[in-house]
């Protein structure tokens, strides 16, 4: 060590403390390329991790809203940064090909109410100039599908968010805040219906239960889904914008539905025609 303390490895800067007071980066000592050193980069990231993302997800769960709301008014040193959560919760999402969520079949785009005819020309089309078979077009289309479908899962927030400034218009609030407050809905959303509950189905469902997946099942959970979404969306909105409880239902169902009408009607055709670009 010099006189003037130590010298900052990464810009250069003379320093006394522990940390550079220019770029903030901590002293940099012999002891730091010890294998031991790793173990404690290590113990850091896990402490500091489950600290922070395990505050973030018990106030998102037990207290709908209250995350964003205080990360918008600058109570943010607790949480997790919920794009950074968003962000984990897409690739934990990703890496687990049995969430299929929001992606569906080939035969689902097929009988499309609204585009299944315009949908069979394509794949008609894509098959002949291709030179593939249905069965190897419908096998790529799979595998590229559910990527696509799950990366393209950012597109839910900013929908939410403009929805939510629809909704609330009167509210004076900055964009900003309704991504925050979208992003926070929208882990709850892949969190518990798209990964939670179809690990929880795959149990029930699994082989030596006698219990068979049917339309009905299907249809049920689907409207159960909508039932608890609507719910947690109106006690978000009833937290955020102090509203009373029943106006904040009736804009949570609100939402709910139209969110939904969103998913069918132009998300999932948009995966479709992302999908089908690379197969």
């Amino acid at each position: 060590m010099n006189s003037q303390g130590k010298v900052c490895k990464n810009c250069g800067n003379h320093f006394v403390d522990k940390y550079c007071n220019h770029c903030g980066q901590m002293a940099f000592e012999a002891t730091d390329r010890h294998i031991i050193a790793l173990f404690g980069e290590l113990l850091h990231f896990v402490t500091h991790f489950e600290g922070t993302f395990w505050t973030s997800l018990n106030t998102m769960l037990l207290k709908p809203g209250q995350m964003s709301l205080d990360y918008c008014n600058g109570i943010r040193k607790k949480y997790f940064k919920p794009v950074s959560m968003f962000l984990f919760i897409v690739v934990l999402y990703l890496v687990f090909p049995g969430f299929s969520g929001l992606n569906v079949s080939l035969n689902e785009y097929r009988q499309s109410y609204l585009a299944g005819r315009f949908i069979q020309s394509q794949i008609d089309q894509k098959i002949a100039t291709g030179k593939l078979s249905e069965e190897k077009f419908s096998e790529k289309f799979k595998h590229i599908s559910e990527k696509v479908s799950k990366f393209m899962l950012f597109l839910l927030v900013i929908f939410a968010a403009a929805l939510i400034r629809s909704l609330f218009p009167r509210a004076k609030r900055f964009f900003y805040d309704d991504l925050v407050l979208a992003t926070e809905i929208n882990i709850f959303l892949i969190l518990v219906f798209f990964t939670l509950i179809p690990v929880i189905l795959a149990i029930i469902l699994r082989p030596g239960n006698n219990i068979t997946y049917s339309s009905l099942l299907e249809h049920s959970i689907s409207l159960v889904v909508m039932l608890l979404f609507g719910i947690y969306s109106a006690k978000v909105f009833s937290t955020v914008f102090r509203q009373n409880w029943w106006i904040s239902l009736l804009k949570g169902t609100c939402f709910t539905v139209l969110l939904s009408v969103f998913l069918i009607f132009l998300y999932r055709p948009m995966v479709f025609e992302v999908a089908y670009l690379f197969v």
